[in-house]
């Protein structure tokens, strides 16, 4: 039998089946308790916020999924949603590979497209959104220390045959000065580059600096560089229509 999806548990929670209700309970309760405790309180308030959360939950359980989502994320003006890595550092904010992946699918129900920027481990989460993902872009800069990281994570990938087909090598910061050519990085990686990003280094602090995105209607190289990648990204899933009532992108770091 099919592990239920967080949609069917929730149909059947509007219809009192109390079994389903435990499966949600089972799924959210780890994650409502580390949001919970990273605001700092004692254990004694903490539970009580618990208790209140899980009261709220019941009286609104059709919109559970939505609504837990959208205490999480914020929304840019473009259209994009984020949800930005947490405020707290430290070890209370790791969560488990069951707890990603149940994430995941439940996301997938909710965008056409989900970016998450990972970082560069064999840590069993990793290769949880490894397996979910429909493609793996591996970034690296073109300088021998980085090329030498990316040639032995590309090694680890390519292990698992899932991932061997996934996999797209992208150069950040390019330039065609470089001392370490695209060809001598393709025969170390041994794969292609699917896109150079050129080094625009005043254009993205810019960015960055006054919280918006580079204009897809900018003519510089790098605008016009990811605009590509882009492009082909969306054609690689264009198979898939958009389903009504789902948005477009989410980036989740």
């Amino acid at each position: 039998m099919s592990t239920p999806t967080n949609a069917e548990l929730l149909t059947a929670c509007q219809g009192g089946d109390q079994e389903a209700w435990e499966q949600i309970v089972s799924r959210f309760s780890r994650l409502i308790w580390e949001v919970i405790r990273g605001y700092r309180l004692s254990n004694a308030d903490a539970e009580d916020v618990r208790q209140l959360t899980w009261y709220r939950l019941v009286q609104n359980v059709s919109r559970l999924d939505e609504d837990l989502l959208r205490g999480f994320i914020a929304t840019h003006s473009s259209g994009l949603d984020v949800l930005s890595s947490p405020d707290v550092y430290g070890s209370s904010w790791k969560t488990d590979t069951d707890s990603v992946e149940r994430t995941l699918e439940f996301l997938s129900t909710q965008y056409d497209f989900v970016l998450l920027d990972c970082e560069a481990s064999f840590e069993d989460i990793n290769l949880a959104i490894v397996s979910y993902s429909n493609w793996i872009y591996l970034v690296a800069s073109p300088e021998i220390g980085a090329i030498r990281d990316l040639s032995r994570y590309v090694d680890g990938l390519v292990q698992n045959e899932h991932a061997t087909t996934k996999l797209q090598v992208v150069i950040n910061r390019y330039s065609s000065h470089e001392a370490v050519t695209i060809e001598q990085i393709e025969q170390a990686v041994h794969l292609p580059i699917a896109f150079k990003v050129p080094n625009s280094y005043s254009e993205l602090v810019r960015s960055v600096n006054i919280g918006e995105p580079v204009s897809s209607e900018s003519k510089s190289d790098f605008s016009a560089q990811m605009m590509k990648w882009a492009t082909a990204l969306a054609g690689k899933t264009a198979a898939t229509a958009h389903e009504p009532g789902k948005k477009r992108f989410a980036l989740w770091k």
